[in-house]
């Protein structure tokens, strides 16, 4: 594992439980990307999984402004 200095990108990611879906929801405050999932486990998972991927594909393309072109809300970003 890298060390978090030697990391191209840091992501925040902003996991809460919505009582009224009954799921846990992870949202990434620099990209807006969202998921949700049953349990804790399976949402860092996939939220790991679908960052890295995106990432992934905005560097083979060299288009890093998409990636950040549309960012969570503010009010993910005051509950961070």
């Amino acid at each position: 594992m890298q060390n978090l200095k030697d990391r191209l990108f840091n992501l925040r990611v902003l996991i809460e439980y919505d009582s009224s879906y009954n799921v846990h929801v992870a949202r990434c405050l620099e990209t807006g990307s969202v998921v949700t999932a049953d349990d804790k486990a399976t949402i860092k998972s996939m939220i790991t999984e679908l960052l890295e991927d995106e990432i992934n594909f905005a560097l083979e393309r060299g288009d890093l402004a998409n990636l950040f072109s549309t960012p969570a809300s503010l009010e993910v970003w005051f509950r961070w």
